[in-house]
This record gives structure tokens, sequence and C-alpha cells, in this order.
């Protein structure tokens, strides 16, 4: 059973209660360095796989198709997936196009952090909304890899 966790400021936009002179668009100039396959946030110094594969995954086979791009690649927690959320975004992906073009806009992405009150469940981000969730480790879900920072 999906439980979704929604974060009030994120529905803030939704009711029009911002104000009139914020400007939507990308993140900040600067937030990442691109390159052809990953993206480095230099904020929080993580280097992220910059497409995702067609390839839906478990928690387990995830962690395993992480471990194939090299060493250091493995599966975000939460919080490091929840860095990625562009709150200018207004339509989905809630994500940097230009840092994550080809982002599928809908479905969710799972993270290595176990629910706490499940062992079998795990956190999940949703691009398209904005919010977490957690669900069942065996659910298939969208992944994007991630590993320290080289800058």
């Amino acid at each position: 059973m999906k439980i979704s966790r929604y974060s009030v400021l994120r529905f803030i936009p939704l009711f029009g209660l911002f104000a009139t002179n914020v400007a939507f668009g990308s993140a900040p100039v600067g937030h990442y360095t691109i390159a052809d396959a990953t993206v480095v946030d230099n904020k929080t110094r993580l280097t992220w796989q910059r497409s995702v594969p067609a390839t839906m995954y478990n928690l387990s086979d995830g962690a395993n198709y992480c471990g194939t791009l090299g060493a250091g690649w493995r599966l975000p927690t939460i919080k490091e997936l929840q860095t990625l959320i562009d709150d200018s975004q207004l339509s989905p992906p809630r994500l940097d196009p230009a840092a994550f073009p080809s982002s599928p806009s809908v479905g969710e992405y799972l993270s290595s952090t176990v629910f706490a009150g499940a062992s079998s469940s795990v956190w999940y981000v949703n691009f398209y909304s904005g919010s977490t969730g957690y669900d069942s480790g065996a659910a298939p879900y969208n992944v994007r890899c991630v590993r320290a920072g080289t800058n």
C-alpha cells in the first residue's frame, strides 16, 4: 500500500499563496556542473546519473544496477533525492530541465532509505508532485544513481 506524505510548502504555489513577483525557471546558474552522463550538484558535492534507465527496479535490483556503473555508485538516500526537487518548476518533472533533460515526468524514484516503521518498505520521491512516500521495497521504481562528488 502506497502512502504519501506531502510537504505543505510544496502546495503553496497551487493555492496561489506565493508572491506575484517570484520568477520561475531552472535552478540558479552555477548550481550544477553538467557533463554528458553526469551532473554534479555544486552545493551538495554529489554526482548524479544524468539520465535514468528505461527499466524500473526494486530495492535489491536497483542497488545492484547502481553498482554496475562503477566504483562508488549507489542508490541515493531519501534526503539526497529530495535535494533534486526544483520548486521553480511548475510542470512535471520537478527537476532542473537543463541538468536532467530526459527525465520521465511521472513515477517515483527509489531511495535506499528504509521506512522506520516497516523494514520491508523504502522511501521514494515523486518528481511529478515533489512529494515523498514509502512503499514495499519489492515494488519497481525509477532509479537515479549517485556517488560522492569529485569537485
